[in-house]
């Protein structure tokens, strides 16, 4: 594979950039200038933490993310090991193995991390090999698998590829029936109500003049991502009611900064905005991409009067010293 920076590294979405920065970072945590399969593989779950294609499909099948990146000489990378090593800033990082094969002739651009993700697995690398050892130690067939992903699957999303093409139990265990960061709709354990009412409320309100930020801080399990997402439930709630003194098409965006970590945030965060600017789960990609170029628009024309308001107050400025200097000679020459 190709060190340094290409046309190539430009063709990848933000997410796969990601993956190529924390990759290298795993491998100079096991103190070696190459990343291989795992490396990467490791990479691609830390480029999207909450929906990561690799976690779906090892979640899919009980296969834990230990089992497939333990390694007979060293095992897996620490957070603490991962956070203090280098970044990679110079596009493709050396590389071990073939870990981007065959993306080149798909002409998809950018490409996604799914794809990406299913790439890896079509091709013969240590993170492909401990994966589908990890299958066949559950009892599926691995070959199966492997020809199923290599076809295209288009936008459909991967976990629910995966429930159609390969239902799957895990056994030997029983999974609460409660998941402890979502809420429960009906009565309030927690006793947050009012206050998730108050910012709900806030947030919500069409006399609110934005920007507005909120900062949300507490110990590990003290409730954070409880309280965020009832805090989401009450807005949607809100903005469902259709009340008048409040704002009825509110889109929620969620955004992890982690995943672009290194790169070009501002800019990640504002192509993040617009492509989830999705009222409703049925609304079709060509209505997202007619509501991007609008704020797009709005955007490009905010800047060229902000630049021109700009360029006139500077020219004041410049009238006003004059008349200034005009004054004063007049004043000595009195």
């Amino acid at each position: 594979m190709t060190s340094g920076t290409d046309d190539r590294w430009e063709r990848l979405s933000a997410p796969v950039k990601g993956a190529y920065r924390w990759a290298w970072k795993s491998a100079r945590a096991r103190q070696v200038d190459a990343v291989d399969g795992i490396d990467l593989l490791i990479g691609i779950v830390l480029a999207d933490l909450p929906e990561s294609p690799a976690t779906v499909l090892l979640g899919h099948f009980g296969i834990p993310l230990a089992e497939v990146v333990a390694r007979p000489d060293v095992g897996p990378p620490t957070a603490k090991a991962l956070l203090s090593a280098p970044w990679w800033d110079l596009g493709f990082p050396p590389a071990e193995e073939d870990v981007l094969p065959r993306v080149w002739d798909e002409g998809e651009r950018p490409l996604s991390l799914q794809r990406f993700f299913l790439y890896l697995l079509d091709s013969r690398n240590s993170a492909s090999r401990a994966i589908f050892e990890a299958l066949g130690r559950r009892g599926v067939h691995a070959g199966v698998v492997r020809e199923a992903l290599s076809l295209p699957i288009g936008r459909q999303p991967l976990a629910e590829f995966l429930r159609e093409r390969f239902p799957y139990q895990v056994a030997g265990f029983e999974l609460p029936d409660y998941q402890a960061d979502h809420p429960d709709q009906v009565v309030d354990l927690v006793g947050i109500g009012p206050e998730i009412d108050a910012f709900a409320h806030v947030m919500t309100s069409r006399r609110l003049v934005p920007p507005l930020a909120v900062g949300l801080f507490g110990a590990w399990g003290s409730g954070k991502s409880y309280f965020l997402r009832s805090l989401q439930s009450r807005i949607a709630e809100i903005s469902a009611a259709r009340l008048p003194s409040f704002h009825q098409a509110v889109v929620q965006v969620e955004f992890n900064a982690w995943q672009y970590v290194g790169g070009d945030l501002w800019a990640s965060l504002v192509e993040h905005l617009f492509r989830n600017l999705r009222r409703y789960e049925t609304e079709p990609d060509d209505l997202i991409a007619q509501r991007q170029r609008y704020w797009v628009q709005q955007v490009q024309e905010a800047d060229q009067v902000h630049h021109q308001a700009r360029d006139d107050r500077e020219a004041l400025e410049a009238e006003q010293r004059t008349a200034a200097v005009e004054v004063e000679a007049q004043r000595k020459a009195v």
